[in-house]
């Protein structure tokens, strides 16, 4: 029997939500799109909310549900929660500053070497790779 009901908003990941259903004490509510006024109905008997940046938890949507005992924010930072409301409510807010940690290096490094100059032949050929398995995208350098 579960004894807590926990809405997750905004796309929360398959394996999250299966975690939480594991657990066999939360019923998880999942929403990947909700209108305002859908969260405002369905709040008021929530333990639980799990939300990403697409949702914006404001006071009002605090006031109304009134079981709120805590927001997780699947992300970095929490500018779409009212931390100040859900405080004076005793709501307590938590993130996960170091989820999409790895994405974002390798995104920055991708783009590092897009900045870059193309590589050369001479280069391609050092490493053993001929011109018929080169990359395509950019042309090669006529040479004299």
């Amino acid at each position: 029997m579960s004894s807590f009901k926990v809405l997750l908003l905004d796309g929360i990941d398959p394996a999250g939500i299966e975690l939480i259903q594991q657990t066999g004490s939360i019923t998880a509510l999942v929403h990947d799109k909700i209108s305002r006024q859908k969260l405002l109905e369905s709040i008021s008997e929530i333990d639980g909310l799990v939300v990403r940046s697409a949702t914006v938890i404001d006071r009002e949507v605090i006031q109304i549900a009134t079981g709120l005992k805590v927001i997780g924010r699947a992300g970095v930072g929490v500018d779409n929660v009212d931390v100040n409301a859900a405080t004076e409510h005793g709501v307590l807010v938590m993130n996960s500053p170091g989820g999409s940690t790895t994405t974002t290096a390798e995104h920055t490094i991708a783009m590092l070497f897009a900045l870059g100059p193309p590589v050369g032949e001479e280069q391609i050929q050092r490493c053993g790779v001929g011109r018929e398995n080169a990359r395509r995208d950019r042309p090669w350098p006529d040479r004299q």
